[in-house]
């Protein structure tokens, strides 16, 4: 397998204006699909937002969000009724593993991402669930703003973080 795109993924926070294509959005999500998650529940669905309103909005949920009034495009990943689940207890680990296949398909279609995490704080999930027009019961999980690097040399391969002390080997 070719680990390049794991290697070059970064958080990007400054996009240029460009608009984000509705069909490159629909490709990122559908890949993040594929993630996995307890008992199948799939416990995930998404909110497209490019909305300037609701993107200034969100910008306020935290001293970190102000960059987001000027995302050309983000993905709210937003957890289902934990009723309607089957193990709900898992589903902060599902929804993990949905935000990272996010973030990697859309490096590997030349956008920039960055993981907002809102769970588990409430008044961030009050303040997005608002901004979105949530129903009850269903809550935000994370913001994925999405676009095209401002910097061209966004996309690095990383330093490599591996040592080998954080592997204890029991044979």
């Amino acid at each position: 397998m070719d680990d390049s795109i794991l290697r070059l993924r970064r958080s990007v926070r400054a996009f240029k204006n460009d608009d984000v294509d509705n069909e490159l959005i629909k490709k990122i999500i559908s890949t993040s699909c594929q993630s996995p998650s307890a008992r199948n529940q799939q416990p995930w669905s998404f909110v497209v937002v490019k909305n300037k309103k609701i993107l200034n909005d969100l910008a306020s949920v935290s001293k970190y969000s102000a960059f987001l009034a000027n995302v050309p495009a983000l993905i709210a990943i937003v957890e289902k009724a934990p009723s309607s689940l089957t193990t709900p207890d898992m589903a902060s680990i599902d929804l993990s593993c949905c935000a990272s296949y996010i973030m990697l398909e859309a490096t590997s279609l030349g956008l920039g991402s960055c993981f907002m995490g809102i769970w588990p704080r409430r008044d961030r999930i009050e303040t997005c669930n608002r901004a979105l027009g949530l129903k009850d019961g269903l809550n935000t999980f994370a913001l994925i703003p999405l676009g095209y690097p401002l910097d061209q040399n966004s996309f690095y391969e990383k330093n490599d973080r591996f040592n080998d002390d954080l592997i204890r080997w029991e044979e």
